[in-house]
């Protein structure tokens, strides 16, 4: 009986994972933020200070299924509020991972908002076979003068061909960037 239930507490725990006192909501990482998910991070906070919690940095929302991610699927997501000198801001993660250890495919998406809830920054970044096969990286910035910067790059077969766009500019190589082999059209 005993062996049993062993088994029922490890596949429970396999499928449940593990989260934080408050799981992980998704919110729309590539838009700036509603007036709900602002609701719900200051209300967070709000019971984190009254629980004595004071630090300038802290997470709101967490969820990690890693026991899970050990066979078949691993998904990682907080929220994170920090203190700053221009006030509160919004870190967001959101990654999830497929094949054992997330070796057959990942992809993470950070985001980060102002206490009014606008996005600065988002970046996103997918592997194939742990980026042995092939890796993306995308970000996307809001700079102090109000423009909107954009980058990606693409590699394959772990930097054996890469191809880097910013803005409207992009570059060719093989092996690694910059090299002598690269081109810029």
């Amino acid at each position: 009986m005993s062996k049993v239930l062993a088994a029922v507490a490890f596949a429970g725990a396999m499928l449940s994972g593990c989260v934080g006192p408050n799981p992980y909501r998704s919110v729309d990482l590539k838009h700036d933020l509603d007036q709900a998910a602002l609701a719900r991070y200051e209300s967070e906070w709000k019971a984190l200070q009254a629980a004595g919690r004071t630090e300038p940095m802290l997470r709101l929302e967490h969820s990690n299924w890693w026991p899970l991610g050990l066979i078949a699927y691993h998904r990682e997501c907080s929220v994170t509020r920090m203190d700053t000198p221009k006030g509160p801001v919004y870190h967001v993660v959101s990654g999830h991972g497929f094949g054992p250890l997330s070796v057959l495919y990942t992809i993470s998406t950070d985001a980060t908002y102002t206490a009014a809830g606008e996005r600065v920054n988002w970046m996103r970044m997918q592997t194939a076979l742990t980026g042995c096969l092939a890796m993306s990286h995308e970000t996307d910035a809001k700079l102090s003068d109000g423009r909107q910067e954009w980058s990606s790059s693409w590699m394959l077969i772990h930097h054996v061909f890469n191809i880097h766009a910013m803005d409207c500019h992009t570059y060719f190589s093989l092996f690694t960037m910059p090299n002598a082999i690269g081109f810029d059209p």
